[in-house]
């Protein structure tokens, strides 16, 4: 029953006895999650370079380095080297970051006051690990009585 093997264990266990007559079935959601297993398994540089090259920042270093710090956190939920890229874009963007006219709507003076006192918690953060900025913005959010 276990999803993923290493080719020891496929060697050991199958053998052309235990092949049937049936076709086989290709299961594509079980690819995306056996790849996503092998992406969290991939070095950070190795991915920010690869992700670098398909989003055209590969000669921009800072770019390269910003998009390696976040790598942790945005390879924890893809399960493919495009949706890692696509995720990743906002690691590319030249600063300070313009916003489309979806976000423009949501900057209401609420909006913006929650952004401030959030800027101001994060100036005072000593560890930016996620588990503490997510601790971070949750407490604000619990304090202002806001979703996330």
């Amino acid at each position: 029953d276990d999803e993923i093997i290493s080719t020891k264990q496929a060697i050991e266990w199958f053998d052309l006895d235990g092949v049937g007559r049936a076709p086989s079935r290709f299961d594509f959601a079980k690819l995306d999650n056996l790849n996503g297993h092998y992406l969290r398994q991939c070095d950070d540089a190795r991915l920010a370079e690869e992700v670098a090259g398909r989003l055209g920042v590969g000669g921009d270093g800072a770019a390269v380095e910003r998009l390696k710090a976040g790598m942790p956190g945005l390879k924890a939920r893809a399960k493919t080297l495009k949706e890692l890229a696509e995720n990743a874009r906002f690691y590319t963007l030249a600063r300070p970051l313009a916003l489309d006219e979806k976000a423009r709507a949501q900057m209401t003076a609420d909006a913006r006051a929650v952004l401030t006192a959030l800027r101001s918690q994060l100036d005072g953060a000593a560890d930016w690990s996620a588990a503490e900025l997510e601790s971070l913005a949750r407490g604000l959010a619990e304090t202002k009585g806001i979703k996330l």
